[in-house]
């Protein structure tokens, strides 16, 4: 019986061993060790891609448990596994299904595709708060106006004040900033943060801090940051392939912007993204299967 520090022998090792008494000669007991070798690492890459197919979101810790292999393997196969469309890593660092790995196509969403599928949903989150939306896309380090719609509440934040934005400066801009691994979020920033007159991030340490916890939370929060009087929440919207395509923010004046509001118009902007993504899924079906416009 082995003792805890023993290795248990892999498939390969085994293989080698019954070679060698079953007569083969050395060299060819070599040649099937490396083939078995070969075999173990596709059948461990084929547990990753099955598990991320049933939906998993993998840490390397949790993949390398998973497997039974060093932390070292198991970062090695995720990462082949990325870089051919298999996995898709998340800001947090961890591994989801990439989009090799849905029966969808992947394609861009055009502006006509967000007018059949997130605008409606963001005129009903209008209506359910009062206050003005905006919804933005990222390039880079900054944030483009895509649409908006000012609230109907009295006093509501002007919906057309920005049309571009530094990312780091808003609720909706952080939680894009989110879904990029920290190297990517340091790489886009290399050449220092666009001035803000009202930025309360100075540092890349400290955007760094702020989105690990967006990571935990799911959503962001400003408080009179990328507009003076303004406060709000952001979150991201999705495509079917797991990409991060819309920023969406909530723009409340302060004078009634509470603390204790925030679960509640979380709950609301949460119920929004979903509704979205699951619209945005239904038009790509649609489309690629039915062939409908």
């Amino acid at each position: 019986m082995p003792t805890s520090t023993e290795v248990a022998p892999t498939e390969a090792a085994q293989s080698a061993q019954s070679a060698h008494e079953a007569g083969a000669t050395p060299h060819e007991a070599e040649k099937l060790s490396h083939a078995e070798s070969g075999l173990d690492s596709v059948r461990r890459a084929l547990r990753l891609v099955t598990a991320l197919q049933q939906g998993e979101v993998l840490a390397v810790k949790q993949a390398s448990e998973l497997l039974g292999v060093a932390p070292a393997s198991a970062h090695r196969l995720l990462t082949t596994l990325k870089l051919e469309g298999f996995a898709a890593q998340t800001g947090d660092r961890r591994y989801r299904a990439g989009a090799r790995l849905s029966p969808l196509t992947p394609q861009a969403m055009t502006r006509e595709d967000f007018k059949a599928t997130v605008w409606p949903v963001i005129t009903d989150l209008q209506e359910a708060t009062g206050e003005t939306i905006h919804v933005w896309a990222r390039q880079g380090s900054v944030l483009h106006l895509v649409s908006a719609m000012r609230g109907s509440a009295t006093g509501s934040v002007p919906h057309d004040a920005l049309r571009r934005i530094p990312a780091y400066t808003t609720a909706s801009g952080r939680a894009l900033l989110a879904e990029l691994p920290n190297e990517k979020v340091q790489d886009i920033h290399k050449r220092g943060f666009l001035p803000w007159r009202d930025a309360k991030i100075t540092s890349l340490s400290a955007l760094k801090r702020r989105l690990s916890s967006i990571r935990r939370e799911g959503f962001e929060t400003t408080v009179e940051e990328a507009m003076q009087g303004t406060s709000g929440l952001g979150i991201c919207i999705h495509d079917p392939w797991n990409r991060p395509v819309l920023g969406v923010g909530l723009a409340v004046p302060n004078r009634r912007f509470a603390r204790a509001d925030v679960s509640r118009l979380h709950d609301v902007l949460e119920d929004a993204r979903r509704r979205a993504e699951k619209e945005l899924t239904r038009l790509y079906v649609e489309r690629q299967f039915f062939g409908a416009e």
